[in-house]
């Protein structure tokens, strides 16, 4: 029987990381009950959901053949581990607008496929979209721009 390596490690790591969020989940928080959700009722079912696509994952990889791993895509990992960084420093500073204007860029520019052009055209949607959504949909208390800016 052949086994693909990738598809085990990375169901692995998925059954790792959704074994951690139920485990601090279950210690940490109040799970409540279905009809009285606690703050760790989430993230607890969302362990078990990932622990799951992880076994999924697993038992995909048996009976494929093994692929090689490959050489790493420095530059998305590190700009697609940057953006969610970037919005926690910038959101009240910037606001919810310039923020997800930011993020949105950097993103864009984790693929090679994108081009400046691009970006700009999927930064403006998604901007638009999530301060559509959150800011006058959900009314977040997050303004649209912050005091950074002066605006």
């Amino acid at each position: 029987m052949q086994v693909n390596g990738k598809d085990v490690a990375a169901g692995l790591i998925f059954i790792a990381i959704g074994t951690a969020f139920c485990v601090i989940a279950w210690t940490t928080l109040t799970m409540g009950t279905s009809s009285r959700m606690g703050p760790g009722y989430f993230p607890f079912i969302a362990g078990i959901l990932v622990v799951v696509l992880g076994l999924f994952i697993i038992i995909s990889g048996f009976g494929h053949e093994t692929t090689p791993f490959g050489s790493v895509p420095w530059r998305g990992a590190i700009l697609i581990s940057l953006a969610p960084i970037v919005f926690g420093i910038c959101i009240r500073g910037l606001g919810l607008g310039p923020t997800i204007a930011l993020a949105s860029m950097i993103t864009c520019f984790a693929s090679y496929k994108v081009g400046f052009v691009q970006a700009l055209a999927i930064t403006a949607v998604l901007t638009v979209f999530c301060l559509g959504v959150f800011h006058y949909g959900l009314g977040l208390p997050i303004q649209v721009f912050g005091p950074w800016l002066h605006v």
